[in-house]
């Protein structure tokens, strides 16, 4: 939540190599809370920063974020979405 709307702090992560983990929990977890956060997070990562959006795309969120499309909880497939969206805003979605 620290790096929602805050440029200098996703950077910061970023930096530090979030982006790596954060899809790797995207990819292994299993609670609907920790998956929500997660494709959040990823989703921030990607809002309005290309340097974002690049890293998400080579750390490959996408097929991750793709799968939370078809879970069962509905606020789960709502963040992936909205993630997905805010990649794909960007020019260099694929």
């Amino acid at each position: 939540n620290q790096i929602i709307g805050n440029k200098t702090k996703k950077m910061s992560y970023l930096k530090l190599g979030a982006i790596p983990k954060v899809v790797e929990l995207l990819a292994t977890e299993t609670s609907s809370s920790v998956l929500v956060q997660s494709a959040a997070a990823i989703g921030s990562f990607a809002c309005g920063m290309e340097e974002g959006v690049q890293a998400v795309l080579d750390n490959d969120a996408i097929p991750y974020l793709l799968k939370t499309l078809s879970h069962h909880d509905e606020k789960v497939v709502e963040a992936g979405a909205r993630s997905l969206k805010m990649i794909y805003n960007s020019k260099l979605a694929p």
